[in-house]
């Protein structure tokens, strides 16, 4: 590069032999025009006079060869710089995540400029509209209606929006008409159980069949998956990979647990953005952002070195030197080195303001999800459990068991054989939310949950105490240890305060835990024995 110089944006690329670097040059006219609107993210093409001021890193992926990273260079208005852009250089470090970012590379440098020859985008749009999603999907969808007419090129954009369903806005069509689709779909309160995983399974299948196009999908959400019962997010990456899609995530807020979905993006050549609550009506300039950087970037390619097998995350380093000065732009991405599961194993199936069926109702299709998969298995057993809100003084046992059994009778109504179905109540014991603020905590602390009980993962346990200290519980954990039990205990709530119960664990059976209960009972005068 060039010392002494102002950074400065040019138009053209050209090739830099300092860093044996190898770059591409781009001719002919681009859709990406220069924008003269202030922005932090990608808009426009920049202009010969613009300064470089931030770097995005917007996905990489991972071959045998190597690492190839997509990365943005923006000026002030959210103009992309090319490659080869004089008064300054590309850096690239990366180290395990965790570590010091001990390796420097030198990458070759590729700059891919967006064309009028480049093949288009299909973009599905998933919006969270559960009930623990804050209400924001209207502001997004207006925000997304209100750009569509002005985007360039001939991409084409589907808007979907889920709970534990997927309700579709607008198939993937010219950006224009899905824009007339939105002002045409109100949606009504946002009140059904977030369901992300199954989402992401639905938006993937959209884009599944598209050919001739590169295929992204966005979700926008501000939940964590609670329904997803048995989806795997193995499975979701390796759907995506199999169909050539990229999944970027963008995380309204900072409740939803974000390891999860920045694997899940990371892992399919995305980034995760996180916005705050109140800037979510500027989800639709990330979104713009995704749309025109998967045509519009410079790659940057490093080539794969020894990499310890104990590194489960490799974090890499992106930045841009200014020539003649200490400042460095860069931004940062985790590539996972390893794949993970991640399963939603413990689902809520159903959530009952009262003691009765009101609200069943609008639980039926995910109930019939989960009555299909017990159809088609029918090795597979089902444990309810029934959860009612701390603030219920009285039979809370029997009210939440009560609730299990709505579940039960709606499975077994679609054919699920009874033998496929365990139900068990843990009262009040365990709220999702222990200081209820609002009504919609108080719905899921009144719930019923799902999990499968597989003999491999030792599922029945068996109670046999219940303690006000951890100081008492750890040391029946003892007393149940050197009588040859294996033995933990979890906190609980108990009468709107903390407990502590005891329990042994390692039962492959439910027969095998009701034998062990007989005698912890008669042989060792146990409290109680429940088996669960």
């Amino acid at each position: 590069m060039i010392p002494g110089r102002t950074a400065l944006c040019i138009l053209t690329l050209f090739t830099a032999t300092g860093m044996g670097l190898a770059q591409d040059v781009s001719t002919g006219p681009s859709p990406l025009q220069e924008s003269r609107t202030t922005s932090t993210y990608l808009r426009g093409a920049a202009s010969a006079s613009a300064k470089p001021t931030q770097v995005r890193v917007l996905g990489a992926r991972r071959t045998e060869a190597g690492v190839t990273i997509e990365a943005l260079l923006l000026d002030a208005r959210g103009n992309a710089c090319p490659a080869g852009t004089e008064g300054g250089s590309w850096l690239v470090r990366s180290g395990c995540r965790g570590d010091a970012l001990l390796s420097e590379h030198e990458p070759i440098i590729t700059g891919r400029t967006w064309q009028t020859t480049t093949p288009p985008t299909a973009m599905q749009v998933l919006v969270d509209h559960s009930l623990l999603s804050d209400g924001m999907a209207p502001d997004v969808l207006r925000g997304v209606r209100d750009i569509l007419p002005g985007i360039l090129g001939a991409d084409s954009i589907g808007v979907a929006v889920f709970d534990h369903q997927t309700t579709t806005i607008a198939e993937i069509t010219a950006p224009y008409l899905v824009a007339q689709r939105i002002d045409q779909a109100p949606l009504g309160p946002s009140v059904g159980l977030p369901g992300v995983h199954q989402a992401i399974r639905n938006g993937l299948r959209l884009l599944a069949d598209r050919t001739d196009e590169s295929k992204i999908l966005t979700v926008v959400t501000a939940s964590n998956d609670l329904t997803g019962l048995g989806i795997s997010v193995g499975d979701l990456v390796a759907l995506a990979r199999s169909s050539g899609i990229t999944i970027h995530v963008i995380k309204v807020g900072y409740s939803a647990h974000g390891y999860l979905y920045r694997y899940v993006s990371a892992a399919t050549g995305g980034r995760l953005y996180t916005v705050d609550p109140a800037d979510r009506s500027g989800v639709v300039n990330i979104l713009r952002e995704i749309l025109y950087g998967s045509k519009h970037h410079v790659e940057l390619f490093v080539a794969r070195s020894p990499i310890d097998p104990a590194c489960h995350d490799l974090l890499f380093s992106v930045g841009w030197q200014v020539a003649s000065s200490d400042t460095l732009l860069a931004d940062t991405l985790m590539v996972p080195m390893q794949e993970r599961e991640y399963i939603t194993s413990r689902a809520v199936l159903a959530v009952l303001p009262d003691t009765n069926e009101v609200g069943l109702k609008q639980h039926y299709a995910l109930l019939t999800q989960v009555a299909e998969d017990l159809l088609e298995d029918s090795s597979k057993v089902l444990q309810l459990v029934g959860h009612v809100s701390p603030d219920v003084k009285s039979d809370h046992d029997d009210r939440a068991l009560e609730r299990a059994g709505y579940v039960s009778a709606y499975l077994q109504a679609n054919g699920v054989r009874p033998s496929q179905i365990r139900i068990r109540s843990a009262g009040s014991r365990e709220p999702m939310f222990y200081l209820q603020q609002d009504g919609t905590q108080r719905l899921l602390n009144n719930r019923v949950e799902g999990y499968y009980l597989y003999s491999a993962d030792l599922p029945f346990t068996i109670a046999v105490g219940q303690y006000a200290t951890e100081e008492q519980a750890e040391d029946w954990v003892q007393t149940w240890g050197d009588r040859g039990y294996k033995a933990y205990f979890e906190p609980i709530v108990v009468d709107r305060a903390p407990a502590y119960r005891v329990k042994l664990w390692g039962y492959e059976t439910e027969n095998a835990a009701l034998v062990d209960a007989r005698i912890v009972r008669t042989k060792h005068q146990a409290p109680f024995a429940v088996v669960e």
